[in-house]
């Protein structure tokens, strides 16, 4: 599957949209892929509030006696929470959102077949999300894509958000496209590795789960690593992608 490229407008026209640079740069983005049907939707990564929870659960046995419960364990499950903030900085961009919005809602649906007059399930809507190191699966072998690399899941809920507090772009013969839109994500892992430690070698079977790093040794931080750290990557131009929606904006407008 190609990288994702973005392109704010159609042609080249209407200006430059910072935040298109920085995310085919950077190769920052959000890409979704659905298994079923071996399609893809991708964002700009304007990400808000990723919350990574493990759970485990214990069988708890009460002793008669005894204060503690004598506690059996069963398995550890991760669900992924997050907000993914999609602005507009034209018209295009704009309908183009709004069509990727509407194909990631479709992504909740399954996949049917014929049998004889009956209509069947063939394949639960299964989807792989990858966003850089964060969300993926450290076994896809460093693929950049959702398809190759993408952690795999099922969505129990997804919210979306048509913002009018930016505006929006009104064509009577097409419709109305908000120039932001907010989309909240419930997301519960299936992992596709071995999970836990090997019991004879004290490591992890997976040595760099969950976000591509290895283990920690115990080694304090070199005065080389933070300073990669304070000139690396930086957050996504959020704010200016908001100031180009703001910008002489404001309110219903026409293309």
């Amino acid at each position: 599957m190609a990288v994702p490229f973005f392109k704010s407008t159609k042609g080249g026209k209407g200006g430059n949209d910072e935040t298109d640079g920085f995310a085919n740069k950077q190769g920052s983005w959000v890409d979704i892929f659905h298994v079923p049907s071996g399609k893809n939707v991708y964002f700009k990564a304007f990400v808000e509030n990723i919350t990574d929870t493990y759970s485990s659960e214990w069988n708890k046995t009460p002793v008669y006696g005894r204060m503690d419960a004598i506690q059996t364990f069963q398995g550890t499950t991760r669900n992924i929470s997050f907000e993914l903030v999609i602005p507009a900085y034209s018209y295009d961009e704009a309908e183009i959102n709004l069509q990727k919005v509407g194909t990631l809602a479709s992504f909740l649906y399954p996949a049917y077949e014929k049998a004889g007059n009956a209509t069947t399930i063939s394949a639960g809507p299964l989807l792989k999300i990858k966003f850089l190191n964060l969300i993926m699966d450290v076994k896809g072998g460093g693929g950049a894509t959702a398809e190759e690399a993408g952690l795999l899941g099922t969505l129990s809920g997804l919210s979306i958000n048509h913002d009018f507090q930016y505006g929006a772009f009104i064509n009577n013969n097409v419709g109305a496209f908000t120039k932001l839109i907010s989309i909240g994500f419930d997301f519960t892992v299936l992992h596709q590795h071995a999970m836990g430690w090997n019991g004879e070698t004290q490591k992890l079977f997976v040595e760099k789960f969950p976000y591509n790093k290895p283990t920690w040794d115990g080694a304090p931080v070199l005065e080389s690593d933070e300073g990669q750290a304070q000139g690396g990557i930086k957050n996504p131009p959020k704010n200016a992608a908001l100031r180009q929606v703001e910008t002489g904006k404001r309110g219903i407008t026409n293309p």
